[in-house]
């Protein structure tokens, strides 16, 4: 024979879309009634034809029927093809005539098939002493249907879950109040709502006694509806302390107040399409049915029973309610105990932090799952801020740490550390000084991938097309028999080539050529070439933004980057035409033929090729055709 499987509190569970049983069994002594409220999407129900109770025992659709009860049992049967399309969920309960469902012992849910099968078992286990309990509920998924186990419930019996669903009891609403906001009390002669007693409201309908439902019931076990879109005129609960008004309801009329007093102002007709929801945060918000008590939303459905709201005071401690105790050394008065939970809660926390950044999202983007847990613990969000700026600002070094470690900065990098520094309230002179030292490296790789400062002649002697990018002071030391000799003066850098004119009227030249590699090292940069003259170490003031300089044009000669001002275009500028036309002499280069000529990309733009002067050439037609994409 096949077993059931177990299924915990929360978990869910396949069923074949046919006839199911439902039986609820417990410990003989006590009486349970069973009972199932058929919802819409919208998590109300379409009228008291949906509450299936021992007063209305079947559905008209004949999808729900209860079954006989006996001593310590009950049940009902479900016919899932029966179920109309409008509702979503079967929502399946019970409730006591008296006592409480935590003194009830051997509480079990069990489903079968047709022929008896095990479908799912569970075993109901209340978070509190209710008097009302959803076992459970079948709903809609992916085209079947599915099982989820609950045990969640109401103190204030079957008429309470009844009002949950939007059935208005009406023996609950005293005539003498016109807001229907008084205490509300049971039927003199019944523990139970009766069929004449329950009535729908419906979503946006008032009932007969003129009581309009305010939406903020607890709609079952998965209310999604219940909560306000979350923004900055909602509070959370854990915020409101005792005697706070309802942040779900006060957040929603003055959005509601708004958009009516905009429209108005406009003389516009208002748009009727829905707008679009937003998820609301996890937290604690007041009872839907308890506005005196506070329930976890965990973002998607309610968590747990409800919990007084309580507020810190000198006297109080507004997390656990326990009675403040007066330290020995004088101070405020604390709460010990939970001042040491909260401790102990931030070291973990802290460690958290610090594995969500480095594992997940650099940016901190990732923290929202870390921020619920200590509201739900209710610490206050300050000690987590302190948490995130210490150990925010070492992360930041992390992460300019990686970014110079290829000596390259992208603008992307840059980005990411600014995301991050935004998102973790990072600020302050240490700050400052990072994105200075960024600034510089992503202007140093900026200038050594091609983007070269352009400098006037002044009274230098220049060819006609160089262009001066480097004029700095140097001093050149070159190893010589006797020791190292000084040598101070200039060193200039052009398209073209690399000059040393020394202060004595010695000087060097060297072709760009002809230079192999340029390194900067300590105070100096080190140049070294193919020929002695010119090779050695300068001292410079800044021997980062030389190197990058002299290796920015290295590269533009060597057609290695794409030129300031050609980047991913391949149309090419007047003024680079002209320049192009007056190198090559209107001529081919390859043929000397001066018809039909092109303009031709030595690297090919297919291949990355700049449209700049140093990568273009003219070709004749026939020339260019049999070059093709080669270089």
């Amino acid at each position: 024979m096949t077993l059931a499987p177990t299924l915990q509190k929360g978990a869910n569970a396949p069923v074949p879309a046919g006839v199911l049983r439902v039986a609820v069994g417990w410990a003989p002594g006590r009486v349970v009634d069973v009972c199932a409220v058929l919802v819409t999407e919208r998590e109300r129900v379409r009228s008291d034809a949906d509450f299936v109770f021992f007063n209305a025992p079947s559905h008209p659709s004949g999808a729900v029927t209860l079954t006989a009860a006996g001593p310590g049992t009950a049940g009902l049967v479900v016919t899932l093809p029966r179920v109309e399309p409008a509702v979503s969920r079967i929502v399946i309960a019970g409730s006591l005539d008296s006592g409480t469902f935590a003194d009830l012992a051997d509480l079990a849910v069990e489903l079968t098939d047709r022929a008896g099968r095990p479908v799912a078992r569970f075993v109901a286990e209340p978070d509190g002493p209710v008097t009302a309990l959803v076992f459970g509920e079948l709903y809609r998924r992916a085209g079947g249907w599915r099982f989820r186990a609950v045990a969640q419930g109401w103190d204030s019996g079957l008429a309470g879950l009844a009002r949950g669903f939007g059935i208005n009891v009406r023996a609950d609403i005293p005539t003498d109040d016109p807001d229907g906001d008084a205490p509300t009390s049971t039927h003199p002669t019944s523990a139970h709502p009766t069929s004449a007693d329950v009535t729908s409201s419906g979503p946006a309908s008032d009932d007969a006694a003129g009581h309009e439902p305010t939406g903020h019931e607890p709609t079952g076990v998965e209310p999604t509806r219940v909560l306000p879109e979350v923004d900055a005129d909602t509070r959370s609960a854990s915020e409101a302390g005792v005697g706070a008004e309802d942040a779900v309801t006060a957040g929603e009329e003055r959005e509601a107040r708004t958009d009516e007093e905009a429209a108005a102002q406009a003389e516009v007709p208002r748009s009727r399409s829905p707008r679009p929801a937003r998820r609301i945060r996890a937290d604690w918000y007041p009872d839907p049915v308890r506005p005196d008590h506070m329930r976890w939303w965990d973002g998607d459905r309610w968590q747990g029973p409800p919990t007084p709201i309580l507020t810190e005071s000198d006297t109080s401690c507004g997390r656990c309610g326990a009675r403040k105790r007066w330290r020995l050394l004088g101070g405020p008065p604390a709460c010990e105990e939970c001042a040491q939970a909260i401790r102990a809660y931030l070291w973990d926390w802290r460690a958290r932090v610090v594995s969500s950044l480095t594992r997940d999202d650099p940016t901190g983007a990732d923290l929202e799952p870390l921020w619920a847990d200590l509201r739900y613990q209710r610490i206050p969000e300050s000690a987590g801020w302190e948490i995130v700026q210490a150990v925010g600002q070492a992360h930041l070094e992390r992460l300019t740490a990686f970014a110079f470690t290829d000596g390259v900065i992208e603008p992307d990098e840059v980005d990411r550390i600014e995301a991050a520094a935004t998102r973790l309230h990072l600020a302050g002179p240490e700050l400052d000084a990072l994105r200075q030292r960024l600034a510089r490296g992503l202007e140093l790789t900026r200038i050594g991938a091609g983007e070269l400062p352009r400098l006037p002649a002044g009274s230098l002697h220049l060819d006609l097309d160089e262009i001066v990018h480097l004029d700095a002071p140097a001093t050149l030391v070159q190893q010589a028999a006797a020791g190292p000799r000084h040598a101070p003066g200039r060193l200039l850098a052009t398209n073209r080539k690399l000059r040393f004119l020394g202060e004595t009227g010695r000087g060097a030249e060297l072709g760009l050529s002809k230079i192999v590699e340029v390194e900067a090292r300590g105070g100096c940069v080190d140049i070294a070439a193919t020929t002695t003259r010119g090779s050695g170490s300068y001292l410079v003031d800044d021997p980062q933004y030389v190197a990058a300089v002299l290796a920015g044009i290295l590269r533009v000669a060597r057609r290695q980057v794409i030129a300031p001002g050609s980047r991913a275009s391949r149309a090419i500028p007047q003024a680079v035409k002209a320049e192009v036309w007056r190198r090559d002499g209107g001529v081919c280069v390859e043929c000397g033929g001066g018809e039909h000529l092109e303009f031709d990309h030595v690297i090919p733009f297919s291949r990355g090729g700049a449209s700049s002067v140093n990568n273009l050439q003219l070709l004749c037609r026939r020339c260019n055709r049999s070059k093709g994409a080669r270089i």
